[in-house]
């Protein structure tokens, strides 16, 4: 009886090994068990005591002795983090959770998990739902799912009946069409002031339209005027909206509907139009985003593409890459698996930066298990490790956004349907949006695959915050922190300011069991406060020369304050990146014709101690920018040099014409011969127009000649003078032969070899044998000299702006003939890119398929050895009737 005993419990540990799913909690009991009193541990036998009492000690000796030489082994992970530059960047607010219109009738897989969770019936004077949104201050929410393209809104003439939700097997997603009264609305909406949510509405984009002959494809124009007229009535009664989506799950194949691509484009223009008028201020005027749907790739390029830029602002699609069978929770501690929906971020990511560089993708909702969730599983602590990886790997593929399905409802929601306390994953999220800053930084190891790390600058504070995601269940992990940096490792490595501690918050389930709703932070249950509050999060203070212990089966966010980062640093201090993440830079057919704003000259990086000409060149440039040649910025100069030059010839005929009338004794004045030279300058600086840089506006070439044919008076001429003189750097002074000095702008080489053509100013010589002719006597009555002189006139204009079409033609034809040379120049560096981007992939899929290939093979072999041996211990059974003992000596 004795041996039988031990054999039983040993056989336990073996079967571990070969099965860890099938008895991983019976293991981790006696684990635990060990842990707290090792006299206990034999619990398996219903023997008594007293027939055990002479092997107790010896077993639980072999036990414990398993226990942490496999099972309680820690592995030294070194984590490295690239501090010095960022990766992607989030929104402010990249956590996103979702309210649904699904009624109480929504079941599936026999059950009924919404309850009083939709819109239309949700109770919004609950106060733990209150204090659950108050507590991300902000919060964003979409409002939307998947009966959103069935809903009118009550408001407005254009739809006459108005009605509610309701089984019907032929309609779809099985429910009828069904409404939002605008009491309920504003009723809303007093929940959103209350919390500072910020709300994204998710529009009906099926009204006016048709099923075609396809079963599944919708056709016609988007009919707006419901919407407009809820649209209107929300910016009315002043409701604050983040941005409007139009539709759900139509793009690609659909779901229970689609649209084609070109169409729903249409519509989303269309949208934004709307949206223009209705909130004509752009510092409050809502974004619009689409198409909220699966991820399809020539679907979403031809939307981006038909679209145009600025259409849509945020580039939303939707995850549900879990499924809903028995190999959930599987799935959910399998890194091999999770990583696959990666490529899908990937993809969108260069979708949209190739199409549509003016938005940001987004995951617009995702639940992981689809059909309202795992019963068992998507409410638990195992989740997180789903949920709280997806946020890291989306933030690290440059998305801005992620929302979860769903707030509360379903199996998935981040508070209880019934009871409305918070499930483990809100307190997951929370603690990322308090501690997760939106830059992203590298962050890898090469430890065991069954731990994730994600760094981020910290939130407003100095220093980055880690997550920490272990998913053995046997392994704990001590992780220590470098700062990759290659260039200046002695610059930038982990140091201690005044402070040798860090802030770490332990995630762990209730009792060990990864299938509880309660989590623990750092060993304490995370419990509503007796005022039904959210509870502070308050984090263990650690010595940051010691490891980062992560147990198993554990969430950890750990902040370091001492740890420089530079990209960190750029980013709060006048955020480097801003302007490149919310407006990010347009294509180039977009940005032709745009002025851009000058930039003020900036001190801190040593400029000041630049040459005079570099500054100069800056105020001219704008920001600088690869997609423009150097001599793309010398036009806007170089036409207005052209316009001032021949704006000079018209102002040359003036003394010409005072001659006439005046008298040979007044034509050339002080004043006059003044003007002239003035004149002359602005004709001479033609020759340095190269010098000057800056960039295209919509003056183009084409707009040359029309300037030089429009008439200008002496004033307008002065004025010129002026600002070509205020385009010379401030040491440097005008000069009429403008010769190089060391002060000067550019090389002897930018300077032309060519010479504008000057005009000549020709006064005729008085009759001196006749007196002068006074103002007021009237013109010659004969006609005959007036004539001559007028002819020769006209031919020397005639000649003098052949000269000046001649000269702006040659501009013109050189100018483009070095615009298509950059072109062809830039088309054959995008191929040569192209090409070597294919040939990488397709090397990289080779490697891929060669290792997996010989990974399968040994795979295979093992299992056929291991198959051979059972059926040869098989078979030895059925001739000796006997199983095979275990034996250990002590």
């Amino acid at each position: 009886m004795v041996n039988q005993e031990s054999t039983t419990i040993i056989a336990v540990q073996i079967c571990y090994y070969q099965h860890p799913n099938r008895i991983q909690s019976v293991t981790k009991s006696i684990t635990i068990s060990i842990y707290k009193d090792v006299s206990s541990i034999i619990v398996i036998s219903n023997q008594s005591s007293t027939r055990m009492a002479g092997l107790r000690l010896a077993v639980s000796c072999i036990l414990a002795s398993l226990c942490f030489s496999s099972l309680c082994a820690a592995d030294d992970v070194k984590v490295f983090v690239k501090g010095v530059t960022s990766i992607a960047k989030t929104d402010d607010n990249f956590v996103c959770a979702t309210l649904d219109w699904w009624p109480s009738e929504k079941c599936d897989y026999n059950q009924c998990p919404w309850g009083k969770a939709g819109l239309l019936n949700l109770d919004l004077n609950n106060k733990i739902l209150a204090n659950a949104i108050k507590a991300f201050d902000p919060l964003r929410i979409r409002l939307g799912g998947s009966l959103q393209d069935q809903v009118v809104y009550q408001v407005g003439d254009s739809i006459k009946k108005f009605p509610h939700f309701k089984k019907q097997d032929n309609s779809l997603f099985g429910f009828s069409k069904g409404s939002l009264p605008m009491d309920r609305w504003d009723q809303l909406n007093d929940l959103f002031k209350q919390t500072n949510a910020k709300i994204t509405f998710g529009l009906n984009a099926l009204i006016g339209k048709r099923k075609s002959d396809n079963s599944t494809l919708w056709v016609g124009e988007w009919n707006s005027k419901n919407a407009r007229d809820f649209m209107k009535y929300t910016a009315s009664k002043g409701y604050k909206i983040d941005s409007y989506e139009l539709g759900n799950e139509l793009c690609a194949s659909g779901v229970a509907a689609r649209l084609e691509a070109g169409q729903y484009a249409k519509d989303i223009i269309q949208l934004k139009e709307i949206v223009k008028e209705l909130y004509p201020d752009r510092e409050t005027q809502p974004r619009v985003l689409g198409p909220a749907g699966f991820y399809d790739t020539e679907w979403f390029k031809t939307f981006l593409e038909v679209s145009g830029p600025h259409a849509v602002d945020g580039v939303t699609h939707h995850i549900y890459n879990l499924g809903v069978d028995k190999t959930l929770i599987n799935k959910i501690q399998d890194p091999y698996f999770l990583d696959e929906i990666a490529e899908t971020f990937k993809d969108l990511e260069n979708v949209v930066k190739e199409f549509g560089p003016w938005a940001g993708p987004w995951v617009g909702e995702s639940g992981g298990a689809y059909n309202s969730g795992g019963k068992d599983v998507s409410h638990t602590f195992v989740n997180g490790f789903w949920y709280l990886d997806q946020l890291g790997m989306t933030a690290t593929f440059n998305h801005k956004v992620y929302c979860r399905q769903a707030l509360i409802g379903g199996n998935y929601g981040l508070l209880n349907t019934t009871s409305f306390i918070p499930n483990p994953d809100y307190y997951g999220a929370l603690l990322w949006h308090r501690l997760m800053g939106k830059t992203v930084l590298a962050t890898s190891h090469f430890g065991s695959p069954y731990l994730r790390t994600y760094t981020h600058c910290s939130k407003q504070k100095p220093g980055i915050t880690m997550l920490i995601i272990n998913m053995s269940n046997s392994t704990s992990m001590d992780v220590s922190v470098t700062n990759d940096e290659n260039k200046y490792p002695h610059n930038y490595r982990m140091t201690v300011n005044g402070s040798n501690q860090r802030e770490e918050y332990h995630l762990t389930p209730k009792d060990g069991n990864i299938q509880s709703d309660v989590v623990l932070l750092n060993g304490t249950p995370l419990q509503l406060t007796s005022s039904q509050d959210i509870p502070s999060l308050s984090p263990k203070i650690v010595d940051s020369s010691s490891p980062i212990t992560v147990a198993p089966d554990s969430i950890v966010y750990v902040t370091i304050r001492d740890f420089k980062a530079p990209a960190s640093i750029s980013s709060r201090n006048g955020e480097y990146a801003k302007a490149s993440q919310e407006k990010p830079e347009e294509p180039r057919s977009a940005r032709q014709g745009r002025i851009p704003p000058l930039k003020t000259p900036s001190f801190k990086d040593g400029s000041q101690n630049k040459r005079p000409g570099n500054w100069f060149r800056r105020q001219f440039s704008g920001q600088t920018n690869q997609d423009y040649d150097s001599n793309r910025t010398e036009q806007a100069v170089a036409v207005a040099a052209a316009a001032s030059a021949i704006t000079s010839l018209n102002a040359s005929s003036i003394p010409e014409q005072k001659k006439i009338s005046m008298g040979p004794e007044t034509s050339m004045t002080q004043p006059d011969r003044k003007r002239e030279g003035l004149t002359g300058l602005i004709s001479e600086s033609g020759r340095i127009s190269k010098q000057f840089s800056g960039k295209g506006s919509k003056s183009q070439d084409r707009e040359v000649p029309e300037t030089a044919t429009k008439e200008k008076t002496p004033s307008e001429v002065a004025a010129a003078a002026s600002r070509v003189k205020r385009t010379l750097t401030p040491t440097d002074k005008p000069a009429p032969s403008m010769k190089k000095t060391p002060t000067s702008i550019e090389s002897a080489e930018s300077m032309t070899d060519e010479r504008p053509i000057k005009p000549e100013i020709t006064v005729p010589k008085p009759e001196t044998s006749k007196p002068a002719i006074p103002h007021t006597r009237p013109a010659i009555e004969d006609g005959t000299d007036a004539d001559a002189w007028e002819r020769a006139e006209l031919s020397k204009i005639q000649k003098r702006y052949e000269q000046v079409n001649a000269t702006i033609l040659s501009w013109e034809n050189k100018k483009k003939k070095k615009a298509k040379k950059r072109h062809q120049k830039t088309e054959s560096e995008l191929e040569r890119i192209r090409s070597r981007a294919l040939k990488q992939f397709h090397d990289d899929i080779v490697d891929i398929d060669q290792i997996a290939g010989g990974a399968k093979a040994k795979a295979a072999e093992r299992q056929r050895n291991e198959e051979f041996k059972a059926k040869e211990k098989a078979n030895t059974i059925r001739k000796t009737g006997k199983l095979p003992r275990t034996c250990f000596c002590f």
